[in-house]
């Protein structure tokens, strides 16, 4: 009975966290569904989502330091990994109980939104 309680709110913010992080990207997806001809397009919209969040910042990254990109495989794991543990932070500070959680929440919001639509755009380039 008491594991029950102690996951329940973990639960909760993880899927909280899910909704945060992958929400926009679902979105984005959904949207490219129903407005977007290109059947590729549709296609790599839904594929992209478990790695969008991080590919962005990558893209950023490389920018600002110059750095040459690995392969593929690696690129896709990097990002699948960043975007995994930006999920984890944000299911740990929605546990929170502070002013802090929701402008984390609603920051971490903001960046998936414009990382899917920056997504959406370069699928659609």
């Amino acid at each position: 009975m008491t594991e029950t309680i102690t996951l329940r709110p973990w639960k909760r913010a993880i899927a909280l966290a899910c909704l945060v992080v992958y929400g926009p990207f679902v979105a984005t997806a959904l949207y490219a569904q129903a407005f977007v001809d290109c059947s590729h397009c549709k296609q790599t919209a839904w594929m992209t989502i478990p790695a969008g969040p991080g590919y962005l910042s990558l893209l950023l990254l490389r920018n600002v330091w110059s750095f040459k990109l690995p392969g593929n495989a690696a690129i896709i794991t990097l990002v699948t990994l960043y975007s995994l543990a930006l999920t984890l932070a944000v299911a740990r500070l929605a546990r929170a109980n502070s002013i802090l959680r929701k402008v984390g929440m609603v920051l971490v919001l903001i960046y998936s939104a414009l990382c899917a639509v920056g997504m959406l755009l370069a699928i659609r380039a």
